[in-house]
């Protein structure tokens, strides 16, 4: 058989459990509430809208099977049938009797409908959680998703002010005009004056005071530019412009 032909197989197999998790709720076992999915499904009507049962006694109608043949209907030991059996009736689910049919000791399984409705309702109006999934987990992941998702825009903004109170303009130097190429354009100082009363700073060329650049004003700048230019001229000749 190639994979195809196990897909038709399975598409036609009838060889199904209808399994409902919640029977394992019920009695917190899985094996348990196998056993007790296959008991719901013997009290089911079947097709002709009758029910499945057969055996009565005293008024009442039984499952009546062996331990030894639930292992047909869904794959069960017969000491895990018994021990399933004795955990439904600890819960009061059913009760059990033992009489001999068709020669053997078989047991008679009568469902408690009232008891198993009870149980079957506190269960399904109970919200039930993965035990396996520790909670500090849960709570610590929850967490650091909300201190990250809180976190986003607050540093932006902090990121966006510091910007902006940090960014500082540098200061204007009026500028000199007529440069050109020449290295005497390179000479150029920029000075700051903390008070008007400070001494300026002297530019000496061998030995000759030719610049003192403290001022203030354009009308200065244009008089210390000229006496610049005198005296370069004075010392190297007509070079500078």
């Amino acid at each position: 058989m190639d994979w195809n032909g196990f897909l038709e197989w399975e598409k036609a197999s009838q060889d199904t459990v209808d399994f409902k998790k919640i029977y394992v709720d019920i009695v917190d076992d899985i094996i348990v509430g196998l056993l007790l999915s296959q008991i719901i499904y013997w009290h089911l009507p079947g097709k002709n809208g009758k029910s499945k049962l057969r055996v009565k006694r005293n008024a009442r109608l039984y499952i009546s099977k062996t331990r030894y043949e639930w292992w047909d209907e869904i794959r069960i030991s017969p000491s895990q049938v018994d021990r399933g059996l004795k955990i439904l009736k600890s819960l009061g689910i059913v009760e059990v009797e033992y009489h001999r049919f068709n020669g053997l000791r078989t047991s008679h399984i009568y469902l408690d409908k009232v008891k198993f409705l009870e149980r079957f309702q506190n269960t399904i109006e109970f919200s039930l959680q993965n035990p396996h999934i520790r909670r500090s987990e849960n709570r610590s992941s929850q967490k650091v998703k909300t201190e990250v998702k809180e976190n986003v825009n607050p540093i932006t903004e902090t990121t966006t002010k510091s910007t902006t109170k940090n960014t500082i303009n540098p200061p204007s130097v009026p500028p000199i005009q007529g440069g050109n190429d020449h290295p005497s354009d390179d000479l150029r100082l920029s000075l700051s004056q903390s008070s008007e009363n400070q001494k300026a700073p002297v530019l000496k060329l061998d030995g000759d005071e030719v610049l003192k650049p403290l001022f203030k004003g354009e009308d200065e700048c244009d008089q210390e530019r000229i006496r610049q230019k005198q005296a370069f001229k004075v010392k190297y000749g007509d070079e500078i412009p």
